[in-house]
């Protein structure tokens, strides 16, 4: 049916990938979407698309376009192409304005999701692949989301990752994760606002851009708007070795992962102070973390001492990176070691028993 009415737009849309959509989707600042629609203007002349496929505009200087949620895309106000920058955890209103009075017209909005995929090495993607990443929520209510991860096309070994949050808003039901495959052995814990994930991959082929890593089961506690972001402490390939720039001494922030949810009634959605407050309090959290990670390193470079191999000391046996802790690098290689030397009994418990 051709997209046409008098003094007014019909089927406005968001076309990205040459389809229509209700979510803008894929990496920060680089994925991107065009609004598309029809009109009858007042001399009876009809335009089934204003802008085509390849974004040509039949009437220039007639329509601008603005969005209403800043910092979340943004949007060329001559051409009606929308830029993804940050996840969303409500619609985000998309208008077209009458030139050059900027006024609103009929049919002349539409209200999308924006949802940030992991495009890079070692960045994780949380909750919903499409719509918000967070569906909001009512008190007491529980919202079950994924963590994913982009492996870069290497087969991952292991991961270290570590999922901020604010307690008084949310909580981790059963204080742990579950992991989303057979082949990932999962220890998780939670400890104040802080979930903690240790992954060890049994397999040698989990590769991927968006690949499932495990669940968390959140119950909404109280309302307002909150924050839930992470840090990637470090990942290893199936060798054992370093993948990407996250260490344990410099992690990796989540930017897919960073989301927002809404508890409570509609009402509690544009509560931006809540929302302020709670990006404070995961930050003061997530920096504590990573202090706290760095003063147990300090000394990491005097770990592997001319006694270490015979100490009676179990972490300094098996310290394979020297770095004073028995961490995800340590753990691979005490399970490759295991695993080629064919004793493959109880293997993934013993290695989680050694450390």
């Amino acid at each position: 049916m051709p997209c046409l009415h008098r003094n007014k737009l019909q089927c406005l849309q968001l076309h990205q990938g040459g389809s229509a959509t209700t979510t803008l989707a894929g990496g920060k600042g680089s994925a991107n979407g065009q609004l598309r629609y029809g009109i009858t203007l007042s001399n009876g002349r009809q335009y089934t698309q204003v802008i085509d496929n390849s974004g040509n505009n039949a009437i220039p200087g007639t329509f601008s376009y603005r969005s209403g949620e800043s910092g979340i895309v943004s949007i060329d106000g001559t051409s009606g192409v929308v830029t993804l920058q940050d996840n969303s955890h409500e619609d985000v209103n998309l208008e077209v304005l009458v030139c050059p009075s900027q006024r609103s017209i009929t049919g002349g909005t539409t209200a999308i999701a924006a949802n940030l995929d992991p495009v890079i090495l070692g960045d994780v993607d949380l909750g919903s692949r499409r719509g918000h990443p967070f569906s909001p929520c009512n008190v007491g209510d529980t919202r079950t989301i994924e963590a994913r991860m982009n492996t870069g096309g290497t087969a991952i070994g292991g991961f270290d990752l570590g999922i901020f949050f604010d307690p008084s808003k949310l909580e981790v039901v059963g204080g742990v994760a579950t992991a989303s495959r057979s082949d990932i052995s999962l220890e998780s814990s939670v400890e104040g606002s802080k979930l903690a994930a240790i992954g060890l991959v049994t397999s040698e082929d989990l590769r991927g851009s968006s690949v499932a890593l495990f669940e968390i089961q959140f119950r909404c506690l109280s309302t307002g708007t909150t924050r839930i972001s992470g840090d990637v402490s470090s990942i290893v390939d199936v060798v054992g070795d370093y993948l990407g720039d996250a260490r344990t001494r410099n992690p990796l922030s989540f930017v897919a992962g960073e989301i927002s949810a809404t508890v409570g009634s509609g009402r509690h959605s544009r509560d931006t102070s809540s929302l302020s407050e709670s990006i404070d309090f995961v930050e003061q959290q997530r920096h504590a973390s990573r202090e706290a990670l760095k003063a147990r390193r300090q000394e990491g470079e005097n770990c592997c001492g001319p006694d270490d191999a015979t100490s009676s000391e179990l972490w300094r046996r098996f310290n394979i990176d020297c770095d004073c802790e028995l961490g995800l690098v340590d753990v691979r290689t005490i399970y490759n070691y295991i695993k080629f030397n064919n004793d493959n009994t109880r293997l993934e418990n013993d290695v989680w028993t050694l450390v």
